[in-house]
């Protein structure tokens, strides 16, 4: 090839490379990522010079950092570490693509999100009921999806909100920009949605005020007793909507059974808008809300007929409800216990606690997320660090004698922790595990004596003196073993 031919092959690559080397030829060194979570996308040259392509505000870049930094792996190491500054640019550019694919996505995605969960979409015709679940249908789907949408943005990854460490730190720019209208769709969803749950609380408590006005007439002997009652104004089981479990409650609708023996504890019925909103009775969605409030009336009806009593405080004991954070449900089903023995606690120092003495753990997996976990042999050791006495049960394959010694718990000691299938529990398949309770009473029947269900506070759902029929609470304790931790005050010498 002729020297003066190649010279100008040469010379036109140099020309058009010239646009990627001119980076290089700055004379400022390589890139630097100086990153910081108060300033995490800054960007230096190794003489200290601010890296700002084409004069613009650095912020321009920001979009493009958090992507860096929410889809590689160890991002500001990986860059930092290329060779040169052409390879720096070089990954830039590539990210920089991939960055406005990303948002133009979003853009489609959100639009279609958007319009699926729209309360404009349910028909204005629908009753209470059906606009109370098709909204908070909504309230899930638009969050979920929306997080789902903007996950490409979403530094540091996700994982369980924690009482040991700072979790779900400052998110980047762009993912609250990104969340901000799935926010507040979701701010509208819950705004409406909690108004009719309110609505549905005050007609249940009006319905509940009159069976149980009709109660005391009929127990005065304006209606004639020992006949069954249908025809006589008390709803039946189809209007009341009642499910064959909750027909455990034997003859409620049908016949009195007068043995006012005992005097009746409050109502299980919540008797005003704070206790309602305090026992989380929406908090495992629409249906389950619905179930707890019929399942209450219920028992405030059975009360007033004089069919059945309370054994126990679970009204009491509801104030010291809590949502547990990561696997801390056995931490804190001990610091409820704590609490209603009049102890000054905090569910964050209890799990400090915990984890200080070995009792509770939080390993870190693969994914990077972390597990939290009590083993079966520190449980209850909190509530004897504490001053209590303690009698672990521990998990078995098959010991249905543990109900006597639960019945024994709550009438000595007013309640126990049970270990339950968590899947069982909350009728949700899709959350199995071991979980941890506090059965803070139980309904006996005036008649027979039997245990007709418990009361619970669930850490893990945030609801309080949750009534658990007997053969829906016995299939979630069998499943896990029986576990059952009982205690009281040691005696004072």
């Amino acid at each position: 090839m002729p020297l003066l031919k190649e010279k100008k092959i040469i010379a036109a690559l140099f020309l058009i490379f010239l646009p990627c080397l001119s980076f290089a030829l700055s004379g400022h060194g390589k890139i630097i990522w100086i990153f910081s979570k108060k300033s995490p996308c800054v960007f230096k040259y190794q003489d200290g010079t601010l890296y700002d392509k084409d004069g613009e505000n650095k912020k321009v870049y920001r979009a493009h950092c958090d992507y860096m930094l929410a889809n590689l792996e160890n991002p500001v190491s990986q860059f930092n570490h290329l060779p040169t500054e052409a390879a720096q640019e070089e990954l830039l550019r590539a990210i920089w693509r991939e960055t406005g694919s990303a948002l133009t996505a979003i853009k489609k995605k959100e639009k279609e999100i958007l319009s699926q969960n729209n309360q404009g979409k349910i028909l204005p015709q629908a009753t209470p009921e059906t606009r109370l679940w098709a909204l908070m249908k909504m309230e899930e789907g638009v969050w979920v999806k929306g997080e789902k949408s903007c996950a490409p943005f979403r530094w540091p990854k996700a994982e369980e909100s924690s009482y040991l460490r700072k979790t779900n730190g400052v998110w980047s720019d762009t993912w609250d920009r990104c969340m901000h209208p799935f926010y507040d769709r979701w701010v509208s969803l819950n705004n409406q949605a909690q108004e009719l749950q309110s609505k549905e609380f005050h007609q249940s408590r009006r319905k509940v005020q009159s069976f149980l006005s009709l109660a005391q007439r009929l127990k005065k002997g304006i209606v004639p007793m020992g006949i069954p009652l249908s025809g006589r104004g008390l709803p039946s089981d189809s209007q009341l909507g009642i499910s064959p479990s909750q027909k455990e409650i034997p003859g409620l609708l049908r016949h009195f059974v007068l043995d006012q023996k005992s005097s009746q504890p409050p109502s299980p019925h919540p008797l005003s808008e704070a206790e309602y909103h305090q026992r989380g009775y929406f908090s495992r969605g629409y249906a389950a809300g619905m179930e707890r409030l019929k399942d209450d009336a219920l028992v405030s009806l059975s009360h007033s007929l004089g069919l059945s009593r309370t054994v126990g405080d679970p009204q009491g004991k509801a104030k010291n409800i809590i949502h547990q954070k990561n696997g801390t449900c056995a931490v804190e089903a001990q610091y409820e216990v704590l609490k209603s023995y009049g102890q000054y606690v905090t569910p964050k120092g209890l799990a400090d606690e915990a984890f200080r003495k070995g009792y509770y753990h939080e390993p870190q997996l693969k994914s990077g997320a972390f597990l939290g976990g009590t083993f079966l042999d520190n449980e209850g050791k909190l509530l004897q660090d504490h001053g209590l006495s303690v009698h672990v049960f521990p998990p078995t394959s098959k010991n249905a004698a543990r109900n006597g010694e639960l019945d024994k718990a709550i009438k000595d000691n007013g309640g126990a922790l049970a270990s339950v299938e968590s899947s069982r529990l909350w009728d949700d398949p899709a959350h199995p595990g071991g979980h941890e309770i506090f059965v803070t009473g139980e309904e006996v029947s005036n008649k027979t004596g039997q245990v007709l269900g418990y009361y619970i506070n669930d850490t893990g759902t945030g609801e309080a003196m949750r009534f658990v029929p007997k053969n829906d609470f016995d299939r979630a304790w069998r499943a896990h073993g029986y576990g059952l931790i009982t205690f009281h005050e040691k005696s004072k010498k």
